[in-house]
């Protein structure tokens, strides 16, 4: 299994300047090149986990947008991890 975690920068800088074009298709576009990435690696479809990244370079009203579209997430037909934990959320 492969765990495809999407995050704007490194953990050092991910909260810093926190801008998208448009945040959901911006992380579909991601999940979209390393979901190819991981298939010409040798993945099958089958262990590929995708995480849109609550928390990691995204704001409070972010991780929220990407809540209310969790559907657009599971158009790529992969299992679909959320992790709240303690994040400023």
């Amino acid at each position: 299994m492969v765990s495809l975690m999407h995050m704007k920068g490194t953990p050092l800088n991910m909260q810093e300047n926190i801008k998208y074009d448009s945040l959901i298709d911006d992380i579909l576009y991601f999940f979209d090149e390393r979901i190819k990435k991981a298939k010409e690696y040798g993945i099958s479809e089958n262990n590929i986990i995708i995480d849109p990244g609550i928390g990691f370079g995204k704001t409070f009203k972010d991780n929220f947008t990407i809540i209310k579209n969790i559907d657009r997430f599971k158009s790529f037909g992969h299992k679909l991890l959320i992790g709240l934990s303690r994040k400023n959320f």
